[in-house]
């Protein structure tokens, strides 16, 4: 079973959503349990206590706390929940790629553009059930177990790589050449942005003419050689493999 929740001040555009939401999971012969939110506010705390959600739809323009600045909480702490705008608010659609959305819906146009974003969502959700764990042995024959979603990058020096994570470790020392690494990565959204730095699109969100800043403000430098390949492969993943968004100038 899945569990969605959905967020909105309005009740009864909750119910509604709700309601179709549960139709066409059902249609794909899929279980699911949608759970309301009319505060943005009262979701993330939920999600701090740790509660299973598979995927997000918000409105954006609400009182308190609104959809983007819950987007951006969950773009840096929850990045592999797929998160969907549904809202009138076309001026605002530019705003909403801070938040790296799976997909916009537009209210007025429900009926029509729902079905064919929970067929997108659904396959994201599947995708990511596939384990993505993989093991490095590193020179001094240690191994090591990652999972290549929880990589922000990897940073080279000497001889050692050090592997910058989402979890609490921060970052670990694997004895080995980066070479290594992009052989694991090699197709999953990983871009040698520097001979030295191996990074994950997924954390990028910036694409400057002399570095890349990452989610956490991180900065990190481009190969004046590479610029141009970079944005190329960046541009490739975001569109291809999923539809998030960030900036590339």
């Amino acid at each position: 079973m899945y569990t969605i929740a959905i967020c909105d001040d309005e009740p009864a555009f909750l119910e509604l959503l709700s309601g179709m939401i549960g139709e066409e999971f059902n249609k794909r012969s899929s279980s699911v349990r949608v759970t309301s939110f009319d505060n943005a506010d009262v979701l993330i705390n939920e999600l701090k206590k740790g509660s299973n959600i598979d995927a997000i739809f918000s409105d954006i323009a609400m009182p308190g706390v609104n959809g983007i600045q819950a987007g951006r909480w969950l773009r840096n702490n929850a990045a592999d929940t797929p998160l969907i705008y549904v809202s009138n608010r076309d001026d605002m659609v530019f705003k909403t790629f801070q938040a790296r959305p799976l997909q916009y819906i537009r209210k007025d146009r429900l009926k029509e553009e729902l079905p064919s974003v929970i067929n997108e969502l659904m396959k994201e959700l599947q995708s990511a059930k596939k384990d993505d764990a993989f093991e490095v042995t590193a020179d001094n024959k240690e191994i090591f177990r990652f999972h290549k979603s929880e990589i922000i990058y990897i940073e080279v020096t000497g001889k050692e790589c050090k592997v910058w994570v989402t979890d609490k470790r921060g970052n670990v020392t694997v004895k080995c050449r980066l070479k290594v690494f992009e052989d694991y990565l090699k197709d999953s959204g990983f871009i040698k942005v520097h001979k030295s730095f191996l990074v994950n699109y997924r954390y990028i969100f910036q694409i400057r003419a002399t570095e890349v800043i990452l989610d956490n403000e991180t900065l990190l430098p481009i190969s004046r050689h590479r610029l141009n390949e970079v944005k190329d492969e960046f541009m490739k993943y975001t569109v291809s493999g999923t539809s998030r968004i960030s900036g590339v100038s």
